[in-house]
């Protein structure tokens, strides 16, 4: 269920600016451990898409604040990262992620070296993730990375996933290659008749015509439906 890793490094300077997890790097974090999620070999039939949850976040924060770089008593999984230089948290992702390298499904370690946080980043039915980050200056690894899965699993090394081709084991809605929660297929918006007397879909924000200009392709599509059918 838990795991840390260690990295060696150069020793940051001492002047260090907050550490919290901003709105960029929660997306960064998101869309890394998806494109890692992807990836796995065998193909996953049931790897859930994961997405940010702010509460958990904030545990996770709590957990890196207090810079004891040891596990929490948290319900949900727990991956810790450690480094006496600041990494990206893509790299520290794919630190976790790298030790598919000692991993066979089925198996589990094959080599007695540590898979319990790749196996962790692909653990299918966690769905949900939150980070943090602090700097611990009376620590030998200054930078302390922390992120928790919810729900949580990680309980075996050997089968995180059940194999087959992608989305194949989705209850529902699939999203290149990652079943999305609960199994519900997005929402359309309502269908509208323009003056045209096709049927579109409502615009979703404002300014689409100042957007139609700079063409209609699939994000301004989607977007700006009613306008890009008018076009």
């Amino acid at each position: 269920m838990w795991s840390c890793l260690l990295a060696l490094g150069l020793v940051a300077a001492l002047q260090v600016p907050c550490l919290a997890v901003t709105s960029s790097e929660s997306r960064e974090i998101v869309d890394k451990h998806n494109e890692l999620r992807r990836k796995v070999r065998p193909t996953a039939s049931d790897m859930q898409k994961m997405s940010w949850n702010s509460g958990t976040a904030s545990s996770a924060q709590r957990v890196a604040n207090a810079c004891t770089q040891k596990h929490s008593s948290t319900s949900c999984g727990e991956n810790l990262y450690m480094s006496t230089n600041k990494k990206s948290w893509s790299a520290a992702i794919q630190k976790w992620y790298d030790e598919v390298s000692n991993w066979r499904y089925g198996v589990g370690s094959y080599n007695g070296k540590v898979v319990g946080h790749f196996t962790q980043v692909v653990w299918a039915k966690s769905n949900t993730i939150g980070c943090g980050m602090a700097y611990c200056p009376n620590q030998k690894y200054k930078y302390y990375y922390v992120c928790q899965y919810c729900p949580a699993g990680n309980y075996g090394y050997a089968r995180p996933y059940t194999p087959g081709k992608a989305c194949a084991s989705c209850s529902g809605a699939c999203d290149d290659g990652l079943c999305l929660s609960g199994g519900k297929t997005p929402s359309k918006p309502n269908p509208v008749k323009p003056s045209g007397g096709k049927t579109c879909p409502k615009d979703r924000v404002f300014g689409c015509s100042l957007l139609v200009k700079l063409g209609c392709g699939w994000v301004t599509h989607s977007l700006c439906p009613t306008s890009c059918c008018n076009k």
